[in-house]
């Protein structure tokens, strides 16, 4: 049975457990729209949360909460870091519960989630919408950013087209300019990309990748967290094409999922979907071609 109560999490007094009989996850009307809490039922919290702010709402400066956050790309300041710290609306639909943020003053743009949940599995669907507010036509880009616990790995698959030699083909590697490549966190793999979150190296990394696959995870433990988007190979992507990104530095780690550039008229939206889920690994290792057999195909699978 799915489950939708009134909480208080954290110091944040207006919660809201969304449950079956497998999964829970927790948004806050406080602030956001954030999810800020994702895992089995009763078991613990996949997403990070800033312990320096949690609990806190109110203000004008922008403030890193954790948990899962929609913005818009590409990151620009001031526009990317509109203080998202006031409340905002829930609304109970069947099948779903929808998210609606206060129309963003300086940027004229509303932020919306509608998040799934079925009776029966572990997956979670959530719809990110951008609208635009203004009285211009805007190009609207929903970017999905999720804040994950340290100690754990990211696993990016791709899939290299090698029967076609052309230049324009081929995975893009896009990497920002704070990252150092030769970055121990970081490890190629035939099929998979994979990055360590790692709580003794505070500098921060970045990479994203064009891969058509649009599925990245991140194994923690024996925990395999999953975020798998459709992808559009002949539309734009910002941030040199990325479709898929990850960023961390000593504290958590972010897994990023971008939409393509996609144009809208006044009062017009944008959307972009993400499937998430979470499976058990029974072996975590990540050592040996041995991992890539046990955990990409998982990622691949999963619906």
């Amino acid at each position: 049975m799915i489950k939708l109560e009134k909480i208080s999490y954290h110091g944040w007094p207006n919660c809201y457990r969304y449950s079956n009989n497998l999964i829970e996850l927790i948004v806050t009307t406080d602030i956001g729209p954030r999810i800020i809490h994702y895992g089995w039922r009763g078991g613990e919290n996949q997403l990070f949360i800033m312990p320096e702010t949690v609990g806190q709402s109110g203000g004008d400066q922008w403030n890193l909460y954790g948990g899962h956050r929609l913005w818009k790309a590409p990151e620009m300041f001031p526009q990317s870091h509109f203080p998202d710290n006031h409340p905002i609306q829930l609304e109970e639909h069947a099948g779903f519960m929808r998210l609606v943020q206060p129309v963003e003053t300086t940027n004229q743009i509303q932020k919306e989630m509608d998040i799934f949940l079925t009776e029966t599995t572990e997956g979670v669907k959530i719809i990110h919408r951008l609208r635009n507010c203004s009285d211009h036509s805007m190009n609207l880009i929903p970017w999905g950013i999720t804040a994950l616990e340290s100690g754990g790995v990211a696993v990016l698959p791709f899939q290299l087209n090698q029967d076609n030699p052309a230049p324009s083909v081929g995975l893009k590697v896009n990497v920002w300019d704070y990252t150092h490549v030769g970055d121990c966190r970081i490890q190629w793999r035939e099929n998979c990309l994979l990055v360590r979150q790692d709580v003794k190296i505070t500098r921060w990394l970045k990479m994203g990748l064009s891969s058509l696959l649009g599925v990245l995870g991140y194994l923690r433990g024996e925990h395999l967290f999953i975020k798998r988007v459709v992808t559009y190979p002949d539309e734009c992507y910002p941030d040199g094409g990325s479709t898929v990104e990850v960023w961390t530095n000593d504290r958590y780690l972010e897994l990023e999922t971008l939409a393509p550039v996609r144009s809208a008229e006044p009062g017009q939206m944008v959307e972009h979907v993400e499937f998430w889920a979470l499976k058990k690994v029974v072996d975590p290792s990540t050592e040996g071609h041995a991992f890539e057999e046990r955990i990409v195909p998982i990622l691949l699978k999963t619906n």
